[in-house]
């Protein structure tokens, strides 16, 4: 584990809002079909399958300083450690065809981005790195150039974690994927394909945890989180494994409304390319702030670096990973730990017990996004281990302004494991957040996304201990009893734990000491995340992580329909 030992770069209050965060973000990419991809605000959905070609996941690096300098606080050991890996279980790598390219990710200003608005396309462009192992030149055979590019590209991959020899250094000196690693579809039935970076730092402008989950690529998605106000940083990274160009849409909502981006709105991602675009001054100050990103052809992976000073204390680091929208979307994987209670009464006790609150050190809410040109009433559900959706108090038909975002405390709600399910009678958008706050040393986030129901999945966790919480689909408001067997792995792929269980609401499953992969297999679909923490001093730092379906189980595009 490798450490950084630097002077605190503190960034004065007066920092821009939105100065970027430095920004990974591992998503999987699929590479079928481009051409029917259609953008978001959709009412309605189909599917395409597509059985050949490969699947390929994509990883955007590592954690990056959102400022190159910042005010000399004090000399402090920062004690920065990084995880960056990726495993394939279920059949062996030569048999899939597995193979990794790396890709060199460059990061634009959004001063640069607007000066770049003269392109060819008539707005802001980002020309995108060129993978180091590049198969050629691009053309406009979708599928097919598609197919191609993890065929004949990147180095051929024989073990099962994809490691070492395969990660470069980020500007911290730390080890991350960058690049993409692919296995063919039918050759690859009945594998897991998993990984992702994680962060964690004790102290400084960076402390907290932060997973940075790998995810399948769509051509809509939602980054729900963070805010814009003077002391926080975002950072918008994106990345086109493709032979193919892809044009990304930009939205951006906050609490009084959508915000214009203008000639910053359109972003061209070349083929084979990850950007980090910096958001920084695009968006007036706001605590409540989320985007939306489209394509209307073509498949892209993205995440948003966000990072909060007060003052000189740090607040919170967290990457956002990928949401959906639709008239009713669920957030899995919130855990609100209990207090304790000293219930000895004297100095010398040693008893103490489990408060029937939520650790007072611990705050959560609910983000919800309103994309429409019209109100939207939406409502919050609470499912716990019973597996009945509960509406939360006071998240009834609650109105949201169109282009709106609003937050509704969690405040009230009982200590446990939990999905959320927010419901609108327009399409929303939905994320929420979990903060731990240390004190003097500082807070910590962790933003949770919405996710669709998997059957076969995993994830990578790396830092941290962690708990799998898994959750069955709703029949109305009940979840569905489920059988679900879970397997965790360490670093080098060994299998730690394997064990099946029954879900009949949500369910919390702690995995052992030292696991950095873990993969479900449920007898009918479920939502499913994982919850980290790590120990920082007198404090915590806190993340989560979607688990992604497996490659095979993503051999289809989602087509989207506007109303």
């Amino acid at each position: 584990m490798s450490t950084v030992k630097r002077a605190i770069g503190a960034v004065a209050a007066g920092v821009l809002s939105l100065a970027l965060a430095a920004g990974v973000g591992v998503g999987g990419v699929l590479l079928p079909a481009p051409e029917l991809a259609q953008p978001a605000m959709a009412l309605g959905a189909a599917t395409v399958s597509s059985s050949e070609g490969r699947a390929a996941m994509v990883c955007l690096g590592g954690i990056e300083r959102s400022v190159a300098t910042g005010v000399n606080v004090d000399n402090g050991d920062e004690k920065i450690r990084s995880f960056a890996g990726a495993l394939l279980t279920g059949v062996d790598p030569a048999t899939a065809l597995t193979r990794w390219q790396t890709f060199t990710a460059t990061s634009k200003t959004s001063s640069d981005a607007r000066a770049a608005g003269n392109s060819s396309a008539g707005n802001s462009s980002v020309s995108g790195a060129t993978a180091n192992d590049a198969a050629g030149s691009s053309s406009a055979n979708g599928r097919n150039n598609s197919a191609t590019l993890a065929q004949t590209s990147g180095t051929a991959v024989t073990a099962a974690v994809i490691e070492g020899g395969f990660t470069s250094k980020t500007g911290l000196g730390m080890p991350a994927l960058t690049g993409a690693v692919s296995i063919d579809r039918v050759a690859g039935q009945g594998a897991f394909l998993m990984g992702g970076n994680a962060h964690v730092a004790s102290a400084g402008d960076l402390r907290g945890l932060a997973y940075v989950p790998c995810a399948w690529p769509a051509n809509s998605m939602w980054l729900v989180g963070s805010a814009s106000t003077v002391g926080t940083s975002n950072r918008l990274v994106l990345s086109n494994p493709t032979l193919t160009s892809v044009q990304v849409k930009i939205r951006a909502f906050t609490s009084l409304g959508e915000v214009p981006l203008g000639t910053s709105a359109l972003v061209a991602l070349a083929p084979q390319t990850i950007r980090a675009i910096s958001l920084d001054g695009l968006v007036s100050d706001d605590d409540h702030i989320a985007f939306s990103l489209s394509a209307q052809a073509g498949q892209f992976a993205a995440a948003l670096q966000t990072n909060t000073l007060s003052g000189f204390t740090p607040a919170g680091i967290d990457v956002i990973s990928a949401g959906r929208e639709g008239r009713s979307v669920v957030i899995p994987g919130l855990v609100l730990p209990a207090g304790q209670v000293n219930l000895g009464g004297i100095r010398s006790a040693t008893e103490t017990g489990t408060s029937a609150l939520v650790d007072p050190a611990v705050k959560a809410g609910v983000r919800i996004v309103n994309p429409n040109a019209q109100p939207a009433a939406a409502s919050v559900a609470l499912i716990g281990a019973d597996g009945k959706a509960r509406t939360l108090p006071g998240g009834e038909n609650t109105k949201i302004l169109p282009g709106g975002v609003l937050d509704l405390s969690l405040d009230g709600v009982q200590p446990g494991a939990y999905a959320l399910r927010v419901s609108a009678d327009v399409p929303i958008a939905a994320g929420a957040f979990t903060r731990y706050d240390s004190g003097a040393a500082g807070k910590d986030v962790a933003w949770l996304a919405s996710q669709g129901a998997v059957t076969d999945a995993g994830a990578a966790v790396g830092i941290g201990a962690a708990q799998l919480v898994v959750l069955p689909v709703l029949n109305a408001d009940q979840a569905r009893e489920t059988d679900v067997t879970w397997t965790a792995f360490d670093a080098r792929g060994k299998q730690l734990a394997q064990k099946k269980v029954t879900a009949k609401g949500t369910l919390a499953i702690s995995l052992p000491s030292g696991t950095a992969y873990v993969s479900v297999s449920a007898s009918s679909p479920l939502y499913a995340a994982v919850a980290g923490s790590v120990t920082l001093g007198q404090g915590k730092g806190v993340a989560w992580a979607p688990l992604s379906q497996t490659g095979a189980g993503n051999s289809s595009t989602r087509v989207l329909f506007a109303n």
